[in-house]
């Protein structure tokens, strides 16, 4: 197929390579990063250029790109061919029969669908399920090769989730593919979830179906060629098709056409996108290669300038891999650095201006160009953002927009500040339920006008206000899953075995607090033991009331009998007698059922101290001892000294003082059952 040729290349409002945008403080060029890597070379390259053709500012974007701000009046040719002679343009194969006007109009087609994003630290995070660059390659090539793309939005976006901690899940995108967890069996290939018009969620049922990663590309390629197939003239993106047109169809359809067999079994339904953490782009995390780690920083309001850059540049090359990684968080990552370095390399991106601690305020703080740098720009939101960053309150997070385009990010912020004049903004508060109006999507507005002071003010008010009243979810089911998936969007289970995740995401509802995982301590395979002795009918051994209470019935496997001895007439005489607790003395009326039991500990600790002195006196040994005593006096100790030496059973504690009955009874139900 023939490339038309065009005077402007290809028109469009968005910045390129090769199209240079026109904007109040001069042209405006937008410079594609596959994956967002830059190579020192080509980074100091660029500071050249923009320092030479530009007025040296670069902006980095929410798409881990970068741009040139301040293109100078006829140097947008020379501009561009240095740039591409860096290497920067887009892959495109070549053609001999396309004259200069095709191969160009080729060339800035290619550059407007290289739309692909990848977490930073793809290959190198320690969480990834595997390495998405051997995949990148083949879904680049389509995007830069397949001729009919001309016809397609320069802002078609696709996601390549390799399953990285570090990785940014609110962006929706038109297509999106996410690694899942290889199946049983060695050897078996991997396959990547699939989804459209969206982004992987850690709901289960987001993903429409999976394929091979080795159809990835052809299913791709067939799904671009159905959305314009398909697509109205006004349906320029997936979500518009969507409106009119089955998501499972489409895919259906696309799968069809390439003679691709999409996947669609349990695993797929049940499948769910694990927790991600953006903060992890600040300051040092160790990589999957031991002795490497990865440095972020990040640019107050993502500007730099051309000095920056190339300060940057002779960073990597001297402590990392000679490599700019940049973020959608319009910060930058420097990647294979040794532990001995460091400490050496905060310092001197900190010494560049860069911010790599996430409780600076500038952390938290996102603001377009403005109205220095956009016509549609009504105040200055870069210098209004600078203002209010002294006043931020700790826990807040504000997109200052010029306008109600949202330049500066694709997703709704905590708190938006849309300009309405010079210095002067609504406030909007992101909402849970539907919110009418043209400013919609930065959700509830709960002010009016309001001067930087004034915004400052009633942002730390709204830090401390009570939530008001929403229409609140009434649905219990609807209540645990929407709960479940917080917990697993939010809490750090990297360290937590696959036999006691459950288990884990059960506790931390129990408590409230997604940072007990950390203090989860277990013997290996422990979540496999207490499942194999419910299964097999082993009584349940409360030391509390309330532990006994808060098991769920309905959920025990074989009708397991719940024991709590507290209530027993002969205890105070028992207890008399041995010189304990209430709590410890009950143990001995456990000891007919102790053998092969399950002993959930929520209350006591001198009922867990008791049961080890047990066991040393020969008593019966239970199959699993959940250990989660409770309080200031005990409570710590007795659970240090089972994980000492559990005298050969498997175990769960929480250690610390924190635990508590709801936990201990979190912990049986979770064992009890498969369902979530």
């Amino acid at each position: 197929m023939g490339y038309p040729p065009s005077p402007s290349l290809r028109p469009s409002a968005c910045p390129a390579l090769s199209r240079i945008v026109a904007a109040r403080d001069g042209g405006l060029c937008r410079i594609k990063l596959p994956g967002g890597k830059l190579v020192a070379a080509q980074a100091l390259a660029i500071a050249d250029a923009a320092e030479r053709h530009a007025s040296g500012i670069v902006e980095l974007t929410n798409r881990a790109n970068l741009q040139l701000r301040g293109v100078k009046p006829g140097a947008e040719q020379a501009l561009s061919q240095l740039l591409a002679r860096a290497g920067l343009g887009p892959r495109v194969g070549a053609d001999p029969s396309l004259d200069p006007a095709e191969a160009a109009h080729r060339a800035a087609v290619a550059d407007d669908a290289r739309n692909l994003l990848l977490s930073p630290v793809a290959g190198l995070d320690i969480d990834s399920l595997c390495d998405t660059a051997a995949l990148a390659e083949p879904l680049l090539a389509v995007l830069q090769n397949e001729p009919r793309l001309a016809e397609l939005s320069p802002k078609f976006s696709v996601l390549l989730d390799g399953g990285e901690r570090l990785a940014a899940l609110d962006h929706p995108h038109d297509i999106w593919f996410a690694a899942m967890p290889r199946a049983a069996g060695a050897g078996d290939e991997l396959r990547f979830a699939v989804g459209l018009a969206g982004q992987p969620s850690p709901i289960a049922g987001n993903a429409l179906a999976a394929v091979r990663q080795c159809d990835a590309a052809a299913l791709l390629q067939a799904l671009l060629l159905t959305f314009l197939d398909l697509a109205a003239p006004d349906e320029n993106r997936m979500r518009d098709l969507l409106r009119s047109h089955d998501a499972h169809a489409v895919l259906a359809q696309a799968a069809a056409n390439a003679g691709i067999e999409l996947q669609r079994d349990d695993t797929v339904a049940a499948w769910r996108r694990g927790a991600t953490h953006s903060h992890r782009r600040f300051g040092a995390h160790a990589q999957r290669d031991a002795g490497r780690w990865h440095v972020g920083g990040q640019p107050p309001l993502g500007r730099i300038d051309t000095a920056t850059l190339a300060g940057l540049a002779r960073l990597a090359l001297a402590h990392a891999d000679a490599t700019l990684r940049f973020t959608p968080w319009q910060s930058v990552v420097l990647a294979n650095v040794s532990e001995q370095a460091v400490p050496q390399v905060e310092r001197e991106l900190a010494a560049l201006g860069l911010v790599v601690d996430s409780r600076d305020p500038f952390a938290r703080l996102i603001a377009c160009a403005g109205s220095a740098g956009c016509a549609k720009g009504l105040s200055d939101t870069k210098g209004d953002a600078s203002q209010i960053a002294g006043h931020l309150p700790d826990d807040i997070e504000v997109h200052l927009s010029g306008c109600i385009r949202s330049c500066a990010a694709a997703h709704c912020a905590p708190y938006t500040l849309l300009a309405v004049a010079p210095a002067r903004y609504d406030l909007y508060r992101r909402a849970s339920a539907l919110v009418q109006g043209e400013a919609h999507r930065f959700g509830e507005r709960i002010g009016t006008d309001l001067t930087i002071e004034v915004a400052a003010r009633q942002l730390r008010a709204a830090s401390r206000a009570p939530i008001p009243m929403i229409d609140y979810i009434r649905d219990g089911q609807a209540i645990y899953d929407q709960s479940f998936a917080t917990i697993r969007a939010e809490a750090d289970l990297s360290a937590i075995p696959t036999d006691l995740e459950k288990l884990a995401v059960r506790v931390i509802h129990a408590c409230g607090m997604v940072d007990i995982a950390q203090a989860i301590r277990f013997s290996q395979g422990a979540g496999t033991a207490g499942r194999k002795a419910l299964a097999g009918g082993a009584p349940i051994l409360c030391d509390s009331r309330m532990v006994a209470d808060g098991i769920t019935r309905a959920r025990l496997p074989a009708s397991n009998e719940v024991l709590c001895m507290l209530g027993d007439p002969a205890l105070p005489e028992l207890a008399r007698k041995i010189g304990n607790t209430r709590s410890a003395a009950a143990l001995e009326l456990w000891r007919p059922w102790l053998e092969g039991s399950v002993v959930a500990i929520g209350n006591a600790p001198t009922a867990l101290f008791y049961l080890l002195e047990m066991l040393d006196a020969g008593a019966p040994r239970p199959a699993l001892i959940l250990g989660f005593p409770v309080g200031f006096v005990g409570a710590a100790e007795s659970k240090a000294m089972l994980a000492a030496d559990s005298r050969g059973v498997p175990y769960v504690i929480v250690e610390g003082r924190r635990g508590g009955s709801a936990m201990a009874a979190a912990a049986v139900n979770a064992l009890a059952s498969e369902l979530e």
